[in-house]
């Protein structure tokens, strides 16, 4: 990790997980069985996670597109660390693809840490 980038572990860890519950329904079912916001240390990757599960109650994929619409029409866009937070996601989820649930195991495991 560059470490001029500000990222912690903990944030890389939580933007992966959020960006491949993004990309897949079934990851996305894994991630909202932890329903549990203190799983997510970074602020804006909680409030990212929350928009998710608000989509997925009503029906809605909550993939990068309706994440992004939603924040934008309720104006927590900008409270959930803008387009660069959502970026993360994308590429912080690109990098793990080899094994996402990898990702969800060490979010959980970095959760009870805390």
């Amino acid at each position: 990790m560059n470490p001029s980038c500000g990222a912690t572990f903990d944030a890389i860890i939580e933007a992966a997980a959020l960006g491949a519950a993004m990309a897949s329904r079934d990851f996305l079912a894994s991630l909202l069985e932890l329903n549990a916001d203190e799983h997510f240390a970074d602020e804006t990757m909680r409030r990212i996670f929350k928009t998710m599960r608000e989509l997925d109650s009503e029906g809605i994929q909550p993939d990068l597109v309706a994440v992004r619409s939603r924040l934008v029409s309720t104006e927590r866009l900008d409270m959930a660390g803008g387009d660069p937070a959502l970026t993360r996601c994308v590429v912080a989820d690109s990098a793990s693809q080899s094994d996402p649930m990898r990702a969800l195991e060490l979010l959980k495991a970095y959760a009870t840490k805390r």
